[in-house]
């Protein structure tokens, strides 16, 4: 379970403006790893178990920031360098 990060408090973050490139980044994979598990959990016969579907906010978080990204604002590698 390394993959899946404090998000209570990545999200204390986000909200409060202070979250950083890291965080959104860990806050992403987190997500990823919580739908992979939830779609293991729903083809497990007799457990009735629903987790809400966040794919949206994944692939939204995904096609801007940076696959590795840094740790501050101030560097350059944030956001995907788009073609505008």
């Amino acid at each position: 379970m390394k993959t899946v990060s404090d998000i209570e408090r990545i999200t204390a973050r986000v909200s409060s403006g202070s979250a950083n490139p890291k965080d959104l980044a860990a806050l992403k994979n987190s997500l990823k790893t919580i739908n992979n598990i939830s779609e293991i959990i729903k083809s497990a016969d007799g457990l009735d178990f629903n987790i809400p579907e966040n794919t949206q906010i994944t692939n939204k978080i995904s096609s801007y920031l940076s696959d590795e990204p840094s740790a501050s604002l101030k560097d350059e590698n944030v956001i995907k360098n788009k073609e505008w």
